[in-house]
C-alpha cells in the first residue's frame, strides 16, 4: 500500500501522473477543482486506422460491462485510440479503496483490449491467390 499512497501523494501534488500496472499505461489527473480523479488508458490501437467494427462494438452491450463502476470509452481521432476512462470522487480516498478502483480499471481496461481486438478482425478483408 505505501507505492499506492505515494502514488496518491504525487498526484495531489502534481494534479497529475503516470502508472504502468497490469501491463497497462494508466493516467490519473485531478479534475472537477480537484474533486475528482480521472483515470484513462488505451484499451485499442487503430495503427492510423480506427475500424468500423471497432467504432460500432464501443456502443454494444457486452457481458462484463460492470453498472456498480461508472466508466466510458472515447475514441482519440488523432491518435487512432480507443480510451477507457473512469472518474472516482477524490476526498478522503484511502489508498485501500483506490487500490481496489485501480484493479477494477486494469480488469474492465483487458476485457475491452480483448473485445476490442476480437471485434476489429471483423473488417479484415481476405484475398484468395487464384
Amino acid at each position: 500500500m505505501q507505492a499506492i499512497q505515494t502514488l496518491l501523494n504525487s498526484l495531489m501534488l502534481n494534479k497529475k501522473t503516470n502508472l504502468e500496472f497490469n501491463g497497462f499505461n494508466l493516467s490519473f489527473e485531478l479534475v472537477e477543482q480537484d474533486e475528482e480523479i480521472h483515470f484513462s488508458t488505451s484499451v485499442y490501437d487503430g495503427d492510423n486506422y480506427v475500424p468500423p467494427s471497432v467504432r460500432s462494438a464501443i456502443g454494444e452491450k457486452v457481458p462484463f460491462k460492470d453498472k456498480s463502476f461508472s466508466s466510458f470509452l472515447t475514441i482519440d481521432e488523432n491518435q487512432f485510440k480507443v480510451v477507457l476512462h473512469h472518474l472516482e470522487p477524490a476526498k478522503n480516498i484511502q489508498p485501500s479503496i483506490f487500490y481496489y478502483q485501480l484493479d477494477h480499471f486494469c480488469f474492465l481496461a483487458e476485457e475491452w483490449r480483448d473485445y476490442l481486438d476480437r471485434n476489429d478482425k471483423r473488417d479484415l478483408i481476405y484475398v484468395r491467390n487464384p
